[in-house]
């Protein structure tokens, strides 16, 4: 497998790269396993759902089943561990990193460049931050990515050596991970773009090669999402697709698709508020205006580089229009889906995610062709770029984390004295938690971990029961608080 010894044949250099990159990774996310889950982050823990879940016919036909094999998983072998989980999620990230090394590597022949882009996609605050924070997310979309990366490798070999078997391998991890994670439809367009670019471009004589492998990942996601019908809908916001894209003054979606890559690529704002201001403005500071603001000279800025960079480096052309083309299609589904407040949803994005694999490689063909083929004064430039990115991100992350904790707090504190304490309640208990600080979620999965039937935490604010009847059946009842002064617990003994 040509894979296999790629990485037998993996120089010193490239290994060293790699532990930097790794190194410089966990250090970016070092806080991840601190936070605890949260609401939503129960989702595919949530009995009531998943029960509903599993019986369904035909389920492993929906879009989340990757994230509800991992939540019956983490249920039973994580419980209330909560390190465990985005232990976990760390896990992946850095594999990730690692992976997607290897997939430039391989698709440009350069270590420079893989480095560039892995790092710059590894610590990006804008695409990863909003997706890696929340555990449903690391269970519907990022749990198959190392999966879809293994495709992009295998697609990449099969190009080059026009062997089938490693065809059938890109088919096959790309069949596994976006049959357990549809949202993966929002990657395909880089796996349906490239086969196409590529043969267009490198040999002109079997052009119409490139459609008959597009066309197998084309269909494949079809395929999935037909399936999908079963039990669920596609992904759709209400209007066609055909009706989106054919009113553009309408929907606006021209608009929004231009403000996505604004939102990604607000750096010179925070650069500025970096060295003028104080480094706890810089992540207050992109916002709206501030977007729109900078959207004529982002988009120039991006419109003047991408025809250098065609100019420039003509190898890797057909890389360059994949990357244009599958940006684009997929801030235009991110515009129709409508799940993404694009006008006013300023900042990390988990709908960033996937273009940040794309747009890591546009900048690191950039920074390669500008400035490390030059001297050693350039050389040390893009070096001190790369330093100055991680640094910004590492600030931005920091201050999201340090956020992410406050808010969490709370929560914590109350959930780790109910842990601590679960001998010291009576059975037949009724603990009431405040809302927002206890959710539906925390109450269903601590009263399943720790309350085995004979306690039973609920939030006051929980839609589906009715709070006087249960307390009046209860033999105790105890209200559980955050007290802000002590910073610690405060139980009340209402019955």
């Amino acid at each position: 497998m040509n894979l296999l010894l790629f990485l037998k044949k993996t120089n010193k250099k490239d290994t060293i790269l790699v532990g930097i990159l790794l190194s410089l990774s966990f250090f970016a996310w070092r806080f991840l396993p601190q936070l605890i889950l949260r609401g939503g982050d129960f989702t595919y823990m949530h009995s009531p759902i998943m029960k509903w879940w599993f019986a369904r016919p035909w389920t492993f036909t929906g879009f989340q089943t990757a994230a509800a094999l991992s939540g019956a998983f983490f249920y039973k072998f994580f419980g209330v561990h909560m390190s465990y989980y985005y232990w976990l999620e760390f896990v992946f990230i850095l594999t990730i990193d690692i992976l997607f090394f290897i997939f430039v590597k391989v698709l440009t022949k350069n270590s420079f460049i893989a480095f560039s882009a892995s790092l710059i996609a590894g610590v990006n605050y804008f695409g990863n931050f909003d997706m890696y924070c929340c555990i449903s997310r690391f269970q519907e979309r990022i749990i198959v990515v190392p999966l879809l990366i293994l495709s992009l490798i295998f697609l990449q070999i099969f190009l080059e050596k026009s062997k089938i078997r490693y065809f059938l391998w890109s088919i096959f991890f790309y069949f596994i991970g976006f049959g357990l994670a549809h949202f993966s439809l929002l990657f395909s367009p880089a796996y349906i773009f490239y086969p196409i670019f590529w043969y267009l471009l490198k040999k002109k004589k079997k052009k119409w090669l490139g459609l008959f492998v597009s066309s197998a990942y084309a269909l494949l996601s079809f395929f999935f999402l037909s399936i999908q019908q079963i039990n669920e809908s596609y992904f759709e916001s209400g209007t066609s697709i055909l009706k989106y894209l054919l009113n553009p003054g309408k929907f606006h979606y021209l608009e929004y698709m231009l403000r996505e890559l604004v939102y990604w690529s607000q750096y010179p704002i925070i650069v500025d508020a970096f060295l003028t201001r104080s480094t706890n403005e810089m992540h207050a500071v992109p916002d709206v205006k501030n977007a729109i603001e900078t959207t004529p000279y982002i988009g120039f800025i991006y419109l003047i580089i991408a025809l250098y960079l065609f100019i420039k480096i003509p190898k890797y052309r057909a890389l360059l229009l994949t990357i244009i083309s599958s940006v684009a299609v997929i801030f235009f589904l991110n515009a129709w889906f409508g799940q993404y407040a694009i006008a006013q949803q300023v900042g990390a994005n988990r709908y960033l995610y996937f273009p940040t694999f794309l747009l890591s490689i546009f900048w690191a063909l950039f920074l390669w062709s500008v400035l490390w083929k030059g001297k050693l004064f350039k050389m040390l430039v893009a070096v001190f770029i790369l330093a100055s990115f991680y640094k910004i991100n590492l600030t931005l992350l920091n201050d999201a984390f340090v956020g992410l904790s406050n808010s969490s707090k709370p929560t914590k504190t109350v959930i780790n004295y109910l842990i601590k304490n679960r001998k010291n309640f009576n059975n037949g208990s009724l603990i009431i938690g405040r809302y927002p600080i206890i959710t539906l979620y925390e109450g269903t999965f601590y009263t399943e971990q720790i309350g085995k039937g004979q306690i039973r935490l609920v939030s006051d604010d929980d839609p589906y029961i009715d709070l006087k009847k249960i307390a009046s059946s209860s033999a105790h009842v105890i209200k559980l608080d955050y007290d802000p002064e002590c910073r610690c617990a405060k139980e009340e003994k209402l019955k």
